[in-house]
């Protein structure tokens, strides 16, 4: 379950010079001088210790590791009654910054700032970001006099680097736990209003004009610290990225693989379609699944910058793919959990940008997806190479070389135009195949005709994604056995959801998913996955992988999927 660490963000002197008249400048009071202007405040902000799952149709809260907590550095951005930004008097910059040698962080203890901050005696509303990313930094640095929450909440995003070895920077920016990185970003969670069904605020900003005691009330600067102390303003933040694992059945409870005569080994897995493009808060909208948890009132879907609520097509916009590069995929490889796997530290995870969609426009191509690597073979054997070819519907396996080459020989043994169908595409894919392999290794010394071919010519060559090679030849070559599926990730799993509901898929802020292996429907692709049709609905017949999900303070959902 969440479990929300509270922390007491004692901002002590929030303290503000105020023009007044000279002889108003200050006042002495037994002895201490205090500035006439000066207010202090108490925060108490609760950082997201667990995420929610969601597991059969509803969610929960799960716990977080402790590097998914750690405040690094935090940012206090205060704005006055009409929701402008303030800051104190000879300040250079409208935010205040904490960073970890100013924050008392003690596990399961309260963190409280150590010294204290100075801030507009006008603050009346408050805004926190936690460990900002390099993109998110550079938009709080821009915050000049008289913006607004608007002007601050708006879109950030990182472009796309083709120089990259995988879309890890593109993740870094909201979530970067190596030992130097900034952390996980967080950011006030928002809240409902009570008042108006239940529904989520369209900003996040809270208000903390009750917890602001001004110096001037009080007969020092002591007595209004104090007072400060017991008018906190209780703060919640949540992580702008999402998690992700992939779990296998274990002791005893073993994958279901079709047909039964077929072996299955699954190898990595990564993600794929990420969001490059975001805002600090995402406008949040119930969803009807129900919730169990202390930190949140009801699991929630949000809007991010491509969200594409006006049906204009932006949301494939900013949606960065794995590339393919000397015929192997450019992505961060990840490997899996067995449910035997207890403790959240000992477990194998990914974080993942927000990526959320109309419920129109959950289409191939706009959201995120795993794709997953393993070797399947309908055979006995990993380590052989098979072949496969595709007419009308139907797949033909072939369960080497040999008996490739048999087939092709007796297609060719026919009179070309006698040939059926089926033999003319035969022959025609078996020609292209030899084609498409010279062409790429053009010094490897391979047969110039099919028929020659030998497959230890094939397996001396250099390359271990023969599929991807042949890709469009008309011939599957499963090399070693190697097999891609892959799965677009499901936010709401309730059971008995409509096609294409809202918040049907996607992922969202603050929510981990893990989905579970349960079944192999037969065999992928011997190549990384295209978009089946970009554009196209996710909700269609025959999309043959399913999960198990468990989203999580962590929200957290737990799925069930086939492949």
């Amino acid at each position: 379950m969440l479990k929300i660490k509270s922390i007491l963000m004692s901002l002590l002197a929030v303290a503000a010079l105020a023009s007044c008249s000279n002889e108003n400048d200050d006042i002495t009071d037994g002895g201490e001088k205090r500035d006439y202007d000066v207010a202090y405040m108490s925060v108490s902000i609760a950082v997201p210790q667990g995420t929610r799952t969601r597991a059969a149709g509803s969610s929960g809260e799960t716990d977080a590791l402790d590097s998914e907590t750690k405040i690094k550095e935090l940012y206090l951005v205060l704005f006055d009654d009409q929701k402008k930004v303030v800051k104190a008097d000879g300040a250079t910059a409208y935010y205040t910054i904490l960073g970890e040698s100013q924050l008392s962080q003690v596990d399961n203890a309260p963190v409280s700032p150590l010294e204290p901050i100075k801030v507009s005696t006008e603050s009346a509303y408050l805004l926190t970001i936690a460990n900002p990313g390099a993109k998110l930094k550079a938009l709080l640095n821009g915050i000049v006099a008289g913006n607004g929450y608007a002007d601050i909440n708006k879109e950030f995003s990182v472009a796309e680097d083709l120089a990259e070895d995988d879309n890890s920077y593109l993740i870094a920016e909201v979530a970067d736990l190596a030992d130097k990185g900034h952390g996980c970003t967080m950011i006030n969670a928002g809240a409902f209003d009570d008042l108006i069904s239940d529904e989520w605020n369209a900003d996040c900003l809270v208000d903390v004009a009750a917890s602001v005691v001004k110096a001037s009330d009080y007969k020092t600067d002591t007595e209004a610290k104090e007072a400060a102390k017991g008018k906190k303003a209780t703060i919640q933040i949540e992580r702008l990225a999402s998690k992700l694992a992939v779990t296998l059945k274990g002791d005893g409870l073993t994958i279901e693989i079709v047909p039964s005569t077929a072996k299955f080994e699954f190898k990595e897995w990564t993600i794929d379609y990420v969001n490059s493009r975001f805002f600090p808060f995402a406008t949040k909208t119930k969803l009807t699944a129900t919730h169990t948890g202390a930190a949140y009132k009801s699991n929630f879907y949000t809007e991010d910058p491509n969200f594409d609520a006006d049906g204009t097509g932006k949301h494939l916009v900013g949606i960065i793919s794995n590339k393919i590069v000397d015929y192997n995929p450019k992505a961060k490889w990840y490997k899996h959990n067995l449910l035997t796997v207890a403790k959240e530290e000992d477990k194998n995870v990914a974080y993942c940008t927000e990526n959320t969609m109309a419920a129109a426009d959950q289409d191939f191509g706009a959201a995120t997806r795993l794709v997953l690597k393993a070797v399947y073979t309908p055979y006995t054997d990993f380590d052989d190479d098979w072949y496969q070819t595709f007419f009308n519907g139907t797949y033909i396996n072939y369960k080497n070389l040999g008996e490739l080459q048999t087939a092709y020989n007796d297609a060719t043994g026919i009179d070309e135009a006698d040939r059926d169908a089926v033999e003319k595409l035969l022959v025609e894919s078996c020609d292209k195949f030899i084609n498409k392999l010279n062409s790429a290794f053009p010094t490897a010394g391979l047969a110039a005709d099919f028929k020659d071919l030998t497959q230890q010519s094939l397996d001396d060559l250099t390359i271990t994604n023969g599929g991807e090679v042949a890709k469009e030849t008309g011939i599957r070559w499963f090399q070693k056995s190697l097999n891609y599926y892959y799965y677009q990730i499901r936010h709401d799993n309730t059971t008995d959801i409509g096609h294409m509901a809202y918040g049907k898929y996607g992922v969202v802020r603050n929510n981990y998913y893990t989905l579970n292996l349960t079944k192999v429907n037969g065999a992928g692709t011997p190549w990384y996955p295209d978009v089946e049709e970009p554009e196209e609905e996710i909700d269609k017949k025959g999309a043959y992988l399913h999960f198990e999900i468990e989203v999580a303070p962590w929200i957290s959902w737990g799925t069930d999927f086939e492949i």
